[in-house]
């Protein structure tokens, strides 16, 4: 059975697969490294070499703390199939031919496996929002609805601005809440956090009313 991650299954997978086109991966790493088709099979063709090997830290969105240590465990992340070498992946084959070098060849698409058991749990995580992403280690320290508020305001580059409303649906909080006074007070708290903590610059509030309060920051460049 195979997982997919724009074909979602039901059913626990043996394995999950990830197709990438050679066009897409050009894209993804821009022109100026002007890899032909071969230089490109190359890389991709190294990419099960990749092991895990002895006492690491890696993010785990299961574990406390975000984090799960790995004990002398050696094993390959992923394994590769390339689609118009292997009939079993025939679905995924291009329709686009190359230009250049290797002109009227049918462009290439990668097939990345996940079936080991680290494998397996690198792509689970990588898929979920809180998983294997590569932060600061000190954001997993801090209690979990900081930790939900940066995850999802993280990529913004300008001003933020969030009410109170925003922010209690971002971590999860009921909306509306019983008491403003209390739900404010632990906004404040959240944010300050954050903020004594290096993730973002000192929140500026605004809002006269309890029921109207909104702040707005920047999240730190190096974050």
């Amino acid at each position: 059975m195979i997982g997919s991650w724009f074909k979602p299954n039901a059913e626990e997978p043996e394995r999950f697969l990830v197709p990438i086109a050679y066009r897409q991966f050009l894209n993804f790493i821009g022109d100026k490294h002007n890899l032909d088709t071969e230089d490109t099979i190359r890389i991709f063709k190294a990419v099960p070499e990749v092991i895990l090997e002895g006492e690491v830290d890696i993010p785990y969105c299961l574990a406390e703390g975000r984090w799960m240590r790995v004990k002398q465990y050696i094993d390959n992340i992923c394994g590769l199939a390339i689609a118009h070498e292997d009939k079993e992946f025939e679905q995924y084959r291009s329709t686009r031919t190359l230009r250049g070098k290797g002109a009227g060849k049918e462009e290439p698409v990668f097939i990345i496996l996940f079936s080991s058991p680290y494998g397996l749990a690198f792509f689970r995580n990588a898929m979920h929002r809180k998983g294997t992403q590569l932060q600061d280690r000190r954001l997993y320290r801090l209690r979990p609805e900081a930790q939900e508020l940066f995850q999802a305001i993280r990529w913004k580059r300008d001003l933020i601005a969030l009410n109170t409303e925003q922010i209690s649906k971002t971590v999860g909080w009921v909306w509306p809440p019983k008491n403003f006074y209390d739900r404010v007070y632990r906004i404040r708290k959240m944010l300050k956090i954050l903020h004594e903590n290096g993730f973002i610059n000192k929140p500026t509030e605004r809002g006269k009313k309890i029921e109207k309060k909104a702040w707005i920051f920047f999240v730190k460049k190096k974050n």
